[in-house]
């Protein structure tokens, strides 16, 4: 996809003469000549973008997952299923209830451990695995966001693995949060262990199953990054503050009056649509396989190199909004990732 680190300033919009800068940069005063760098100038430092963050400030995430894995195995196998199993459980239950649920649970604990050594162990994809220089670039082509949870970027090598990692993560967390609930209820004392694990799997259930998968969802439909999904909205305020800078917000029907003459000029396309060359099964294809099975499991890779892509015909070869009339009627273009500064 386009490089999401750019730059929209210069891009035309639908005025067809208006340019927005979504960016700033804050330039801050020389700093003063010593001997010896400041604390300030030392953290500074640490931040540029060029020097990586300790290994375990990092991978600090990773560790604490491996944790909470182990730690609700203790407690589920341990404390729920084997009192069960062992006919020593005061909650009531069977030890066929026992080993069924223990199964079950065995069976998504390891499809959650299968897609999470996967996403940690996959990269993103690099610009430097394709550019040939002195210091390539290092960053991710397609790059969403940088995870603390896996450790690492998602990225088009990558993001097909983040989404059923989150599938199974939520169904994991879902399954242990019910079962925990169901022992806690029916159990003559309380255990503070159970209880801190249904609020951690009532917590993650939330964050991965009901947030993260269905944004992500939404992302491979619709062809974009995270970040660039901010452009649309981005879009809108731009135009509605310019609207109401020439307008006022007491004339709407003027207002109205602009935006269809926009759509009929430019088509009402969104800056963040321009990878969005076909139908949403398309996109789906594109980022997930074609293989039924690796839509739920870690298996398989995504279409294409990462590094060149299909683009909305409504764009220019630069990622420009085209008028109407100027709309290509043949295939979408190729596009290609350009690093910045590269």
């Amino acid at each position: 996809m386009a490089d999401v680190t750019g730059h929209v300033d210069g891009r035309q919009s639908q005025t067809g003469t208006l340019d927005v800068e979504l960016l700033s940069h804050a330039q801050s005063p020389p700093p003063k000549h010593s001997s010896q760098p400041s604390r300030l100038q030392r953290w500074r430092e640490q931040l540029k973008p060029n020097v990586p963050d300790p290994w375990l400030q990092r991978k600090l995430g990773v560790i604490i997952v491996f944790c909470l894995a182990i730690w609700i195995f203790y407690v589920v196998v341990g404390r729920v299923c084997a009192p069960m199993i062992e006919r020593k459980s005061d909650t009531g239950f069977s030890r066929g209830a026992g080993i069924g649920t223990l199964c079950a649970y065995l069976v998504l604990w390891l499809l959650f451990l299968w897609n999470y050594v996967k996403i940690i162990t996959s990269t993103p994809g690099f610009a430097r695995d394709h550019v040939s220089k002195t210091r390539p670039p290092s960053s991710a082509p397609e790059t969403t966001y940088h995870c603390i949870w896996i450790g690492t970027c998602v990225g088009w090598a990558n993001h097909k693995f983040f989404i059923t990692f989150n599938l199974w993560a939520g169904l994991f967390c879902i399954y242990s949060f019910i079962l925990l609930v169901v022992d806690a209820a029916h159990a003559s004392r309380v255990d503070g262990e159970v209880v801190a694990l249904i609020v951690l799997t009532g917590y993650f259930t939330l964050f991965t199953l009901l947030t993260m998968l269905p944004e992500h969802v939404y992302l491979v439909l619709s062809s974009k990054t995270t970040l660039e999904s901010f452009r649309g909205r981005d879009q809108a305020e731009a135009e509605t503050a310019l609207l109401s800078h020439e307008y006022g917000w007491q004339h709407l029907r003027e207002r109205k009056a602009v935006r269809r003459r926009w759509t009929e000029e430019w088509g009402g396309t969104k800056v963040d649509q321009r990878w969005k060359w076909g139908s949403s099964a398309q996109m789906w294809r594109q980022e997930m396989g074609d293989w039924w099975l690796g839509w739920l499991l870690p298996l398989g890779r995504p279409k294409g190199d990462g590094l060149n892509y299909r683009q909305n015909a409504r764009f220019g070869p630069n990622g420009e909004w085209l008028r109407k009339s100027d709309w290509s009627q043949g295939s979408p273009t190729p596009a290609r990732f350009e690093q910045p500064g590269a």
